[in-house]
């Protein structure tokens, strides 16, 4: 190695360990913030019939004479959510929807994300169509419709 390889060389190494600790923290910075709060839910009983379909996320407030609101807290409940949160993905299809269900997705960061699903199927995510996912909806039915 010439002499100016090796200076290269000690420059990199003596980075290293601050590009590590950067890494580090944006890492911890980014988890934290993907980390669920909480998730406020509010829903048109089971079998609930609307007079038009729930086009828009916030169109279930023109049923507000019927809907019901909870919010969850319970750490395995929203770790099973996140996890199936994650599995989302763009629907590469349009599609006729009927939405039933609003969920208030509240981070630790303090952002918010907006889910939507139909009683069956459709699901909306921050205002994109996403790909049904059947387990996540179920994960939801059952605390919501005990």
């Amino acid at each position: 190695m010439n002499m100016m390889q090796s200076q290269i060389y000690r420059k990199i190494v003596s980075i290293l360990p601050l590009l590590w600790v950067i890494f580090m923290f944006g890492c911890n910075q980014s988890q934290e913030g993907d980390q669920i709060a909480k998730v406020r839910i509010l829903y048109l009983p089971e079998n609930a019939t609307t007079s038009a379909p729930v086009l828009e996320c916030n169109d279930i407030f023109y049923y507000s004479n019927m809907l019901k609101d909870t919010t969850i807290k319970e750490d395995r409940f929203l770790q099973s959510f996140s996890k199936e949160l994650h599995k989302l993905e763009r629907c590469s299809e349009e599609k006729a929807i009927d939405l039933r269900i609003k969920c208030e997705i509240t981070y630790k960061s303090e952002s918010v994300s907006v889910l939507c699903l139909g009683a069956y199927f459709n699901t909306v995510l921050d205002g994109v169509l996403v790909e049904d996912n059947p387990t996540l909806l179920r994960l939801i039915k059952e605390k919501i419709y005990r």
